[in-house]
């Protein structure tokens, strides 16, 4: 039997095979970079809309509501430091069950279309619960020249029950 499995693995090595990515195809496995992505402090979140004010390299939207469902949406893209950095708030009429983002993409734009870039997969949400104000954000290393990036967003609250949505999708900035 133990002639059996060392011939079996002799011939799956003579083979090219491996289980082991680090052997597979004979070279040496490199995991790619990833991009380092860092939630933002509340602090630095008041910063990235601070700077928005007078930054034409800032894109902020902002979205008035009457009534009970969303009052205020913002969503901010800065960048300086090696970093990109995304914001976003959402605030209601009253207090909601939930309140928050969803579908947040980080876009580049490559070839005349939007690539998102963050998340690489599924879907970003930020939510808080018994509350009428959500905000919050990140900052993604970035080490490319002279592209176009935008973020787009749907905020949301669930209140009494119904839920309300905002579409908002960024200006772009070159960084």
């Amino acid at each position: 039997m133990k002639r059996v499995l060392t011939g079996l693995l002799c011939l799956l090595l003579a083979l090219g095979y491996s289980a082991d990515p680090v052997l597979a195809k004979g070279k040496a496995y490199r995991p790619q970079k990833r991009e380092q992505v860092r939630a933002l402090s509340q602090k630095e979140v008041d910063q990235v809309f601070r700077e928005s004010a007078g930054d034409v390299s800032v894109a902020v939207m902002r979205s008035f509501s009457l009534g009970n469902g969303l009052t205020t949406c913002k969503l901010a893209i800065t960048s300086g430091g090696g970093y990109l950095k995304v914001a976003f708030q959402t605030t209601a009429g009253g207090t909601a069950s939930r309140i928050g983002i969803r579908d947040l993409k980080l876009q580049t734009y490559e070839r005349s279309f939007w690539k998102t870039i963050y998340p690489a997969k599924g879907t970003y949400i930020y939510s808080k619960s018994k509350t009428g104000i959500c905000k919050g954000g990140f900052k993604i290393s970035k080490k490319a020249a002279k592209k176009k990036y935008r973020v787009t967003a749907k905020h949301f609250a669930v209140i009494k029950g119904k839920t309300y949505t905002k579409n908002k999708t960024t200006s772009v900035i070159v960084y």
